[in-house]
């Protein structure tokens, strides 16, 4: 499993988060982590009382950044 990741994100455990308009689909905001210090292979976020909370399917982690 770890291989298979590997490869698919071509070698770099990075982050990428993306918000989205819900009504036009415009990009209204980009996080990046691309070398993957701070958070690696998130696969949902959830914007609560102003903040942010990250969570990955491949690690057992959870983030959380103060948006504020």
């Amino acid at each position: 499993m770890d291989l298979l990741v590997f490869l698919f994100e071509g070698g770099k455990p990075h982050a990428v988060a993306v918000k989205l308009c819900g009504k036009t689909g415009k990009v209204l905001e980009v996080l990046e982590d691309s070398e993957g210090k701070n958070m690696k292979f998130i696969s949902e976020v959830q914007e609560r009382d102003g903040k942010l909370w990250f969570g990955s399917v491949f690690l057992p982690s959870v983030w959380v950044l103060d948006h504020q």
